[in-house]
Formats: C-alpha cells, sequence, structure tokens
C-alpha cells in the first residue's frame, strides 16, 4: 500500500507524487508519466486538475489536492473477483421461487393448436379469452396426503384478454404443510414457435385477501413476458400436502366453467384408494363420471365441454344455480362429519372464568331466556370485530378466551363465543355450517364438512332463532338475505349432528311502508310530506345508510333519493327517529318533507305524474334481454 493523491475538479489526469506535494517540490509538466522524469513517483497516483488553474508550466501555484489511499490488487484477484460477479449473477438469474418437475396425474393433457378447431366460432370472436382445457386432477393417499393437479390452457383473443390475464394469479398454496411444484409454464405464440416462462417473469408473495381476513398463504404469480393478441397460456402446477384439520378426508366442491370467459372442455378427476368411502353428486345439471380402477385405486372423471360464461346483467339469478358442478368427500355419514367436527372443537367449548363472568354481567338482572339470549348477541356485536387471522383456521375457532382477550375474530370464532355464552345462560345452542348465497349449498348426498359461513341456532321454548353474529346492524335473530333458505348441517357440544334449512326470505322480511300527503299549488308545483316504515331487510338497508352519519349527509342521500323520481324535487325538512333507528328489533322510522317546482303544468288543465324510485327500481325498471 502506497500513499497517494486524487484530487478531481477536470477531465484529464496528471500524474505526481503526494509525498513531493506534501512538501510543496512536485512541479508536474504535461506528459510526465510514473518513473520517468525527476520528480515522477512509481506509486499510481492520479491528480485531477481545474481546468482554470491548470496551465501546465513551472513555478505556478496549484489548488490544494486531497489525499486518499489507493491499494494494488494483483491481476489474479481481479480475475477471481470477475469470475466470482459472474457466477453471483447466473445463480441469481437461474433461482426459481419453486421447484419445476413434471406432474403425476393419469392420462394427462397435451396441448396441440388443431384443438381450436373444436372452439365454437363465437368462443373466439366474441370473447377476451378463451378456455381451451382447464382441469383439477385429486390424487388422494392412504393417509389422507393429497396430490393437487391444475392444469389451464387459454388463448389471448384480444387487447382485453392480454390486459386481464397478462398477470396469472391463480396459483395459491400454503406452505405450513403444503408444497408447490409448476409443471408447466410456457407461452404458445401465434406464429407457432413456443417461450417459455423463466424464473425472472415469476413472483412468490404473500396472498392478497380482501375485507379483514389474513391468510397464511403464499401466492406466486407469473408475470407473462412479451404478450400479443393470437397467444395461448399453458400453465400447470401441483401442490401436495395433508391438512392438518381434515384428519385425513377429502372433500371438495368444484364449479365447471368459468364466470368471465368460455370454457371448451373442463375436467375433473379424482383418485381414491379402493377401501375408501367415496360419495358424490352433481348440481344445477346432472353429470356423470367415468369409472374406471385397478386393484388398488379408484379413478373418477367427471368432463363438462362447451361451457358458456355466466351472464353479466345485473338481477340475475345466484350464480351456484347458473354453473354445473360436482361435490364428493370421503365422509362416510353424516355423524363421521359430526364425530369429526366434535373433536376439532373440544376445547373451543371450554368456558373460561373471564368468559362467565362477562356473561353474567352482560344479563345481569334477566331472568327470561329471551331477554338473555338478545343481550348476549347485542354484547357480541358491540364488543368483537369481525377479523379473521390464525394458522390452521378453515374451520377450526379460537378458543373462547382468546377470543374475549382479542375482541375480535371471524364468523366461527364469534358463534363459538356466543354459543358458550349462551350455554352458561341456560339456553340451548347449537352451531350451523352453511354456504351462503353465491357459494353453493350444502348437499344431502354428500357428508362433508364444507361450508363458507357459520351461524347460531338458540332454541328456546321450543323456537328456534337464528343468529347472525356478523350481522352488526341487524335485529338479535334476523338473518340478512344471504343467509336465508339455506341448508346446512347442526352440530351441538356432544356431537350430534342435523340437517336444517334457515328460514326463507318472506315479503314480511324485507318491507316499506310510505305514505305521502301531495298539496298541489295553484302553480302546479307540489309540497310532499313523507312517512317510511321500513322492515327487515328493509331497515338494515336504512340503518347502514343514517346510523353514526353527519345530518348533511343522510339529506344529501335522501335528496338523491328523491331526485332520482324527479330531477326537481328539493328536499325542506328530514326527520329520522333516532330511537327506532338505534333498536335493532324495531322498524326505521323517518318523515321527510319536500317540494317539486312545476310538477303539473298545462294552461287550462295541469298535467303531471307522481312516481317512487324505490317501488320503480325494485319492480318494475328491468331491461329484458330478448336474445
Amino acid at each position: 500500500m502506497s500513499a497517494g493523491l486524487v484530487a478531481r475538479s477536470g477531465d484529464r489526469a496528471i500524474t505526481g507524487c503526494a509525498r513531493l506535494m506534501a512538501s510543496g517540490g512536485l512541479h508536474a509538466r504535461r506528459g510526465d508519466k510514473p518513473g520517468g522524469s525527476p520528480g515522477a513517483c512509481p506509486c499510481p497516483c492520479v491528480l485531477f486538475p481545474r481546468p482554470a488553474q491548470w496551465k501546465g508550466e513551472v513555478g505556478r501555484p496549484f489548488w490544494r489536492p486531497r489525499m486518499v489511499r489507493t491499494h494494488h490488487l494483483s491481476r489474479p484477484f481481479l480475475v477471481l473477483l470477475a469470475l466470482g460477479c459472474l457466477a453471483t449473477v447466473a445463480r441469481a438469474a437461474d433461482k426459481w421461487p419453486v421447484p419445476f418437475a413434471p406432474s403425476h396425474e393419469p392420462s394427462p393433457f397435451h396441448y396441440d393448436s388443431k384443438l381450436w378447431k373444436e372452439a365454437p366460432k363465437n368462443y373466439i370472436d366474441d370473447a377476451a379469452a378463451c378456455i381451451l382445457h382447464a382441469s383439477s386432477t385429486y390424487l388422494v393417499e392412504p393417509d389422507g396426503t393429497i396430490e393437487t393437479i391444475v392444469h389451464d390452457v387459454t388463448r389471448l383473443n384480444g387487447r382485453k384478454g392480454v390486459e386481464k390475464l397478462g398477470e396469472y394469479r391463480n396459483i395459491a398454496y400454503d406452505p405450513a404443510y403444503e408444497t408447490l411444484t409448476l409443471n408447466t409454464a410456457v407461452i404458445h405464440k401465434a406464429d407457432g414457435h413456443d417461450a417459455p416462462i423463466e424464473a425472472r417473469d415469476m413472483q412468490l408473495r404473500d396472498v392478497a385477501t380482501d375485507y379483514q381476513v389474513y391468510d397464511h398463504q403464499k401466492q406466486l404469480i407469473i408475470s407473462f413476458p412479451h404478450l400479443e393478441v393470437g397467444d395461448v397460456f399453458e400453465v400447470k402446477w401441483t401442490i401436495r400436502g395433508k391438512n392438518p384439520e381434515h384428519a385425513g378426508q377429502f372433500f371438495t366442491r368444484y364449479a365447471f366453467g368459468d364466470v368471465t370467459y368460455p370454457c371448451v372442455t373442463d375436467e375433473l378427476r379424482v383418485r381414491v384408494p379402493k377401501a375408501t368411502p367415496f360419495k358424490y353428486a352433481s348440481f344445477v345439471s346432472k353429470i356423470e363420471p367415468v369409472r374406471t380402477e385397478d386393484k388398488d385405486q379408484v379413478l373418477y372423471l367427471w368432463k363438462s365441454v362447451h361451457n358458456q360464461q355466466l351472464p353479466q346483467d345485473e338481477n340475475m339469478p345466484s350464480k351456484e344455480d347458473l354453473r354445473t358442478g360436482v361435490a364428493c368427500s370421503t365422509f362416510s355419514s353424516w355423524e363421521a362429519v359430526g364425530k369429526w367436527k366434535m373433536d376439532l372443537r373440544k376445547e373451543a367449548w371450554v368456558c373460561s372464568t373471564d368468559v362467565q363472568e362477562t356473561g353474567r354481567d352482560a344479563t345481569k338482572g334477566l331472568n327470561d331466556p329471551i331477554a338473555k339470549a338478545r343481550a348476549l348477541v347485542y354484547w357480541m356485536r358491540r364488543n368483537i370485530r369481525y377479523v379473521s387471522a390464525g394458522a390452521t383456521h378453515d374451520f377450526t375457532p379460537h378458543r373462547p378466551s382468546e377470543i374475549l382477550a382479542n375482541r375480535y375474530g371471524d364468523c366461527k370464532d364469534t358463534t363459538q363465543l356466543l354459543a358458550v355464552m349462551m350455554r352458561e345462560a341456560g339456553v340451548k345452542v347449537e352451531l350451523a355450517t352453511l354456504g351462503a348465497r353465491d357459494d353453493g349449498q350444502v348437499l344431502e348426498a354428500v357428508p362433508s364438512p364444507w361450508g363458507t359461513h357459520a351461524l347460531l341456532v338458540a332454541t328456546i321454548d321450543g323456537k328456534e332463532h337464528w343468529i347472525d353474529t356478523t350481522s352488526s346492524l341487524a335485529g338479535w335473530d334476523f338473518l340478512p338475505h344471504d343467509d336465508h333458505d339455506r341448508l346446512c348441517y347442526v352440530v351441538d357440544d356432544k356431537g350430534a349432528i342435523r340437517l336444517a334449512r334457515t328460514p326463507a326470505l318472506t315479503a314480511d322480511d324485507n318491507r316499506i311502508v310510505q305514505a305521502t300527503n301531495v298539496a298541489i299549488g295553484p302553480d302546479g308545483s307540489s309540497r310532499c310530506e313523507r312517512d317510511v316504515t321500513a322492515y327487515g331487510q328493509a331497515a338494515l338497508v336504512e340503518r347502514d345508510a343514517y346510523l353514526e352519519v353527519p345530518a348533511g349527509e343522510r339529506r344529501r342521500q335522501v335528496t338523491a333519493g328523491l331526485q332520482d323520481a324527479n330531477s326537481k324535487a328539493r328536499l325542506i325538512r328530514l326527520s329520522i327517529d333516532e330511537a327506532s333507528l338505534r333498536d335493532f328489533d324495531s322498524p326505521v322510522k323517518a318523515h321527510v318533507v319536500f317540494s317539486v317546482g312545476d310538477q303539473f303544468t298545462g294552461a287550462v288543465d295541469k298535467e303531471g305524474s307522481v312516481s317512487d324510485s324505490k317501488v320503480w327500481g325494485k319492480f318494475l325498471a328491468y331491461n329484458l334481454d330478448y336474445d
């Protein structure tokens, strides 16, 4: 190591010696080189002068340079350093976020561009994208380990398809008990050649969820490069694992086709050990499997062809009534489901001291069982907010004491806490699991723990009261729209199970009584006084609009509704019954005074019309598609 000097102020370099400059003895000339003329130095120090000060003449003053240290690096060391950097870059470029290996499904699908001849013409011409082949294969092993292979082949028919599907986000798994292997990721270009996906085109991240749901899953995102209209992407992946909640059982629900894009062929395959019970049933329309078997295993194949995308019109029937599908399960009976659920929730039925004390405080001074149940429901809704979080939490609720301490939980958490508190208060309780509207119905023919929502059933004096703990603005035993008329399985604290259906929504459960007195002036204007009373589901909507909302925002919402009926309407006064608004078991009442200028016009006989946007929107304003 030697002492060197670097002074940066221009774009030309002058050699010199730090030692000489430090002593004021350096006079550099243009062209001097290290080891050259007297005064030159053998060390590789460099001086960068300021052009305005540097004249190249002996004896002219120099600006003061800055001293730095320099290192002598041998050529072999530099070569090794360069090779190491190149190796690091190469390893980073080749590192895949997940393993890449072949799949193991029986009779795998192989892409052939000639297969597009089987696609209906409108699937190509009228849609942004078209799915040629979609399949899901479940290989169930005797110990309950499940290997799931999913295959997707989709053509991008237009620019919308490129924009919507350029980022592939359908791959997700739980690393706590599952492993993900990518089997195929390739773009079949419109000109005929294939462009494989590379590691740099993939990202592994936490699953992004909506609402207050925190998931432990990971999501693999594929960003397809250089996509063009007419390209076909093919993706296949395998997820292998054993869910710790399922106790070695397998169950699933599969809907054929796609909500947004047409699908030429969609297949579901399930292979189970020959000795394993297997129940299945189709829904919406009947579809039977092709069954094949060997010495140890049985394979079931369901196939649906020419699946149209769902209509996008408003006010359509539920999506669950429009897509054919299959539910299947290895549970032998509903009693087996009840036992499984009891084993899973054994600790969740324990009522700790703090839960007991909270329940007693909420029902203090109450003797009537209905009054106690109502008080506990409202305590739950006021004090526990909705948050879904936790590992292995698909079917297993947190312990009541944890929910009480955290003051949050999802539907199964809050129903479990409420069930324990009600049982301590002497009320008979059961836990109900169902598929909410649009998710699908529980099927009696297929014993399965499947469900997407949890309710509580409290039986008092022989009458069942259905309770949704997540409906924070409803009456204590009023179910919101998506919970009505749903088949569910109901389990008590001993594991006894039964099937039941939630109450159907009636006209009285969604009713608005509205009376308007209209006074017409000589000039054709009108002054209207309207009394509105909303019941059930309608009251739920009104509370959502007006509860804990400033007066100005309330007036804005009412004015907007009035002007939907008549653009000349002007709100004069709005009075909402605050007591009824905050009593969730009562209907919501409001009094509205408004005027409409020039509602009736004419030289002699004045004519006009009176309409109501709520009535018109619900019953008459439907556009019929004659196609």
